[in-house]
C-alpha cells in the first residue's frame, strides 16, 4: 500500500514537473513571437528618430556653415595680418577675437565686438598687473580671473563679457611677461577689425531673417 502511494506521489510530481516546463517554454513562446512581431516596429520607430536627429544636424549646418566658415577664415586672415604688420609670431589673441566675433547665432556682431574689446582687453590690463605681484602661479591664476570678471560684471553687459575676460586675464598670466600687454591689445584690435570687416559680409542670422521677411 505504501509502495503504491508513493508511486503515485512521484508520478504526480513528475506530471507537475513537465506541466510547469510545458508552461514555460509556452512563455518563452508567446515572448519571442511578441518581439519578433514588434521588432519592425520598433525598427521603423528609431529610424523615424534617426532621420528627425539627421535632419535637425542637417538644417543647423545650413543655417550656420557660412558664419563657421568666416569664423575660420576671419582666424586664419587676423593670425597672418597680424605676423605681418604687429611682427607678433604667435598672434593667439587675435585669431582668438576674429572668431569669438564671428561665432555663429549671435544677435549682433557689432555689439559682440564692443563687448570683446571692453571684456579682452580688461582681463589683459588685470593679467598684466597680476604678473607685477609676488607668489607663485596658482595665486596669479586664481586671483587674476576673479578681480577680471568681478570688474567685467559691474559693465552690466552680456554674460560673455566676464568670461572672456577671466579667460583673458589667464591666458596673459599663462604665457608670462614674454609679450607685452600693447601688444597683445594690438592683437585683439586686430581681430576685432577683421570680425567687423566680415560681420558686413555675413549678417547676423536675426538681420538676415528680418531681410528676407523684408
Amino acid at each position: 500500500m505504501q509502495i503504491r502511494e508513493l508511486a503515485t506521489s512521484v508520478h504526480s510530481t513528475r506530471d507537475d514537473g513537465e506541466s510547469i516546463a510545458t508552461i514555460h517554454r509556452a512563455i518563452v513562446r508567446n515572448r519571442f513571437r511578441r518581439a519578433v512581431s514588434s521588432t519592425p516596429q520598433v525598427m521603423h520607430q528609431k529610424t523615424r528618430l534617426l532621420g528627425e536627429l539627421t535632419a535637425r544636424i542637417l538644417g543647423r549646418w545650413s543655417q550656420d556653415w557660412r558664419e563657421v566658415l568666416a569664423s575660420a577664415l576671419g582666424a586664419g586672415l587676423a593670425w597672418l595680418l597680424a605676423q605681418r604688420l604687429l611682427s607678433n609670431p604667435q598672434p593667439v589673441f587675435a585669431a582668438v577675437s576674429a572668431i569669438v566675433c564671428l561665432s555663429p547665432r549671435l544677435p549682433s556682431h557689432i555689439k559682440q565686438t564692443y563687448g570683446l574689446v571692453l571684456g579682452v582687453g580688461t582681463g589683459i590690463v588685470i593679467g598684466e598687473l597680476s604678473l607685477a605681484l609676488p607668489g607663485d602661479m596658482l595665486l596669479r591664476v586664481t586671483l587674476a580671473p576673479f578681480v577680471a570678471m568681478l570688474i567685467a560684471s559691474a559693465y552690466g553687459q552680456a554674460a560673455v563679457v566676464p568670461i572672456q575676460t577671466g579667460v583673458s586675464a589667464i591666458l596673459v598670466v599663462a604665457f608670462g611677461p614674454a609679450t607685452t600687454g600693447s601688444a597683445r591689445m594690438a592683437d585683439v584690435a586686430m581681430g576685432a577689425a577683421v570680425g567687423l570687416l566680415f560681420s558686413q559680409i555675413l549678417p547676423a542670422p536675426e538681420q538676415s531673417h528680418s531681410a528676407k521677411a523684408g
